[in-house]
């Protein structure tokens, strides 16, 4: 068995060493390329991260321009305006796009919800359209909008990212949007 075993490696070596011509200089070329390369290390290259200040600028004036909330809404409901938009990191990539909402009463004292600052949020960046959407960096997997009255966390909604970029863009309707929805209380 064990002559028969090394009969058969040997007849494989000189097979093997026919198929193909190379020099000991090729050889040698060749085993250098792969040392180089195994011994380099992988650069990290970072998620690109978009002016978040640009972006709390262009939903405030959506806000503020009457397209999503108009002066009715503004004189008895509520101001908004976003605060802080953030994305934060885990394990190395960003995943959480979160927005810091704040909501003012007018009448009613307890007239901020987070649910309602969501959907006026969804609306002012699906004013917005595929334009805002494609500035969030693609590896995005959660939205969490913060609903604050005052210096009061009331609420946080959250969502996927892709739920919400698709009803931004236009290809879901607010039922589906909705129905992924998830509000968090603290």
């Amino acid at each position: 068995m064990k002559r028969s075993t090394f009969i058969l490696i040997g007849v494989l070596f000189f097979v093997l060493t026919g198929c193909g011509e190379m020099s000991t200089a090729q050889a040698v070329a060749g085993a250098q390329q792969t040392i180089v390369v195994a011994s380099l290390v992988p650069t990290i290259t970072p998620t690109p991260v978009p002016n978040e200040m640009v972006m709390v600028e262009k939903i405030n004036l959506v806000l503020n321009d009457n397209k999503v909330v108009d002066d009715l809404s503004k004189a008895i409901d509520a101001h908004y305006q976003v605060m802080n938009i953030q994305f934060e990191p885990a394990g190395g990539m960003m995943i959480i796009f979160r927005m810091d909402v704040l909501c003012i009463c007018v009448k009613n004292v307890n007239c901020c919800v987070p649910e309602r600052t969501f959907v006026i949020i969804a609306h002012a960046l699906k004013v917005l359209g595929r334009q805002f959407a494609e500035n969030v960096p693609d590896t995005i997997l959660e939205t969490h909008v913060n609903c604050h009255n005052s210096d009061r966390l009331v609420g946080t909604v959250r969502v996927s990212w892709e739920e919400l970029k698709q009803y931004i863009v236009d290809t879901h309707g607010g039922y589906q949007l909705g129905n992924s929805v998830e509000t968090l209380y603290p």
